[in-house]
Formats: C-alpha cells, structure tokens, sequence
C-alpha cells in the first residue's frame, strides 16, 4: 500500500506580506510559519501610513490576540489549521549569508532567518511580495514564492450571500420573476443573492418585502453587461430607480466609473422620456478618488498636482465614450 508522507514546510514571511493581507498567517495550513523581529519592526513603523497603516495595524492586532491567547510568541504556538506560527529573536547572524547580502539592512535580516533555518535542514521557503527580495533568496539558493492569495474581508457587509434551494423553488423564479425563501428573510434589504440546486442555479436579490427577485443575465445599460455575479447584481441594483445610493467598491482597474456611472444616466434618459417626469432622477455622481502615489507621482497615475490628478475628468470620458455606442 503506497503512503503519503508529509513534508512540513517552514514559511518566512517578509513585512509586504503582512502589508498586502494582514490574515496571512492563517494562510500556510498545517505548515510553520515564521515572522522574523524585524518584521514587527517594520510593521510597528507603517502604523501611522496614509495608506499602509491600517493593514499594519490589522496584522499586529492578531498578533497582539495570539500573544494574549498563548502568553508568548517566541515559541511556536498554533493556528487554527494546524499549523504554528513563532516571532523569530535569533538566526538573524549576517554571516550565514554571502558576502555580497551582508548590508545589514532589514531585508538581509530576514534573508539570514530564512537561511539559518534552512542550515538546519528545514524545509524553508521564503514569500514576499516584493520581486527583489524573492531574486535575493533564490540567488542563495532559497526557495522563493510569491504571495497570491487574496485579500480577504474580515468585516463589514459584502452584498452577496449564497442559498442552496431546490430545483422547484428555481424554475418557480424563473417562471414568475419571484420566490419566497424563508432563509433570505433574515437578510438585508437589498442582498445579492445567488441561488443553486441540484440542476442550476439563479441570481436574485432581496426585496423591501424580503421576497427574491430574479435577475436576468441579459440586462444592460449602454451596451454594457455584467459577467460576474457581483457585477450583474450591481447593475441590477444601479438600474432601480427606487433605489436612491449605490455605494460600490473595488480594486484599481475594476472599471467602477462607468459601472457605476452610465446606469445612472441611462436612469435619467428613461425618466425624462416616460410621459411623467419622475421627480427621483440622479442629479450627481460622486466618484470619490484616493490622493495614493504611484510610481514618481505623488497623487496617482494622472498627471500634474492634487486638482487635476483628483478631478473628474475620467469619469467623464468614460460616460461620453460609452454615450457614443
């Protein structure tokens, strides 16, 4: 009979890690995860960053609750898969490491744990998000990843939520447009909801009146259609006139602008042109913009100073691109 041993490995986190998911420890399964001082250094200095403290804060907030769970963290103490996580005081002798890495800096600190550890024949691995760091480790001859999960929501509401329901319950929505699901009762007015069987699945969103409503796939606004579930519940939601705010959020490049934009004025469009004037019509968008910098620019990618670089002008460029189509 062929066995499956396992191979636990020894995870060193570098300081963008935690900065990109301040979760990450509770990422590495049943594996050893170890956080080099330094890190809680550099974590300890973002705490105050415009845009950086609040996941440097997030990530020694859990480390701060391990610690009053387990009284310290220069031993390894466990996680909830399985696996443990240690504060690493030693092995941060530069000597280990060639003689080119001796600077002395914070990186080559974390480069001599990661070494040090895989001198005692651990299986080491080094995850930074940080592509010089991770060439650093692999021209010593350390196994290097990058890390890519996800940044997940600890908290506030998403919008969506899952029900599982029977094949009955979805040809009835389909069919009349409207389901009553006592689970979706005790959600949130307003709730994308995606709805799966044995045989197929549907999305719809919570009514005032805690019914489910379908939502059809085809639905569009100047030619745009949503792909995702979460875009086509928020176009859904954007297209409702008796809804009066739409708050949506993303990631850079998740085109929210005209998401969020060209449904409004495709609202207005059918309300001036009804035989009644619908007083409830949109009379602004606002588009909030973070001043981030990004690469030599201080406000962004745009060009030029606070006012331009926050301007609207791409908003705008974007309603009237899709206006001509």
């Amino acid at each position: 009979m062929c066995r499956r041993f396992f191979v636990q490995r020894t995870y060193v986190l570098d300081t963008s890690v935690l900065l990109s998911d301040p979760q990450a420890i509770n990422r590495f399964d049943e594996h050893e995860v170890v956080l080099p001082l330094v890190v809680v250094t550099e974590l300890e200095a973002k705490r105050t960053h415009p845009e950086l403290g609040y996941f440097a804060r997030q990530a020694l907030r859990l480390l701060d609750d391990l610690r009053i769970s387990n009284g310290r963290l220069d031993e390894p103490v466990p996680l909830p898969d399985g696996g443990t996580l240690r504060v690493e005081l030693n092995h941060s002798e530069l000597h280990v490491l060639p003689s080119g890495f001796q600077s002395g800096d914070n990186d080559s600190r974390i480069l001599a744990v990661a070494q040090s550890f895989a001198n005692e024949g651990r299986n080491v691995v080094l995850v930074s998000k940080d592509l010089p760091m991770r060439v650093k480790a692999s021209a010593m001859g350390l196994a290097a990843e990058e890390y890519r999960a996800e940044l997940a929501i600890t908290s506030g509401w998403t919008g969506l939520a899952e029900l599982a329901v029977s094949t009955s319950q979805i040809d009835e929505l389909y069919d009349s447009e409207t389901l009553d699901v006592d689970e979706a009762r005790d959600l949130p007015c307003h709730t994308g909801l995606v709805l799966y069987s044995d045989r197929g699945s549907a999305l719809g969103r919570v009514t005032p009146n805690k019914t489910v409503q379908l939502i059809r796939g085809d639905r569009e606004a100047f030619g745009l259609h949503g792909r995702s579930a979460e875009q086509r519940i928020a176009l859904d939601l954007l297209l409702d006139p008796d809804i009066g705010i739409v708050s949506l959020g993303g990631r850079a490049g998740t085109v929210l602008p005209v998401s969020g934009c060209q449904p409004r004025t495709d609202v207005n469009r059918i309300d001036h042109r009804s035989a009644h004037m619908c007083q409830s019509t949109r009379s602004r968008i606002y588009q909030p913009r973070k001043p981030s910098a990004c690469g030599l620019r201080d406000y962004g990618i745009a060009a030029g100073n606070l006012l331009p670089a926050s301007s609207g002008k791409s908003g705008r460029d974007q309603l009237e691109g899709g206006d001509s189509k």
